[in-house]
């Protein structure tokens, strides 16, 4: 089975890839996915397309109580807005700074290279979770056109593609710091 829309591709570019508004000596990453920026997801028509990225190495990886390992956790997912540093940094509004990933466990970002991330409403629609039993091309398990984008989409793309047209907004960083806390 293979994951084509689910797993997204991830560059490290080098400082002077970004405008000068970001802060000199700093590395920023953006997301590339295999279509071009398409990364399809799915929710109930309730709700928003929701996605985290999931990986080994993340904070809340089994959700927020650390003597519980959820293997169908949302925690990482649920939006974070109008926070401060304090309580946004670390997702700390929900306690993920108090659940750091196990001793060892890291995801490597090499400057100038690559790594891969798996984007899901909840880490039982990946491979981190039920031997990845529940992960499809698409999340909701169902085979869909290549430009389905579910019902009732508007402004904002509740199936399909994503809550947004692009992953615009959506970073990882390299900490020459090993306390990141």
């Amino acid at each position: 089975m293979t994951h084509w829309h689910y797993s997204c591709h991830c560059v490290v570019l080098p400082e002077d890839a970004f405008p000068a508004t970001v802060t000199p000596g700093t590395r920023r990453t953006i997301f590339k996915d295999e279509t071009n920026h398409r990364v399809p997801s799915t929710s109930d028509k309730d709700e928003s397309a929701h996605v985290a990225a999931f990986a080994k190495g993340m904070y809340c990886k089994g959700g927020n109580i650390s003597s519980i390992d959820e293997p169908n956790t949302n925690i990482p997912v649920i939006p974070l807005y109008g926070l401060p540093f304090e309580k946004f940094w670390l997702q700390r509004d929900r306690g993920c700074d108090k659940v750091p990933p196990p001793k060892g466990e890291v995801l490597e970002l090499p400057a100038g290279g690559q790594f891969m991330v798996e984007l899901a409403h909840n880490r039982g629609q990946t491979t981190l979770s039920f031997g990845g039993e529940w992960t499809s091309d698409w999340l909701d398990g169902h085979d869909h056109p290549e430009d389905w984008r579910g019902e009732n989409a508007g402004d904002c793309l509740s199936d399909g593609l994503m809550h947004a047209q692009t992953a615009a907004g959506t970073a990882f960083a390299i900490s020459y710091n090993s306390d990141i806390t």
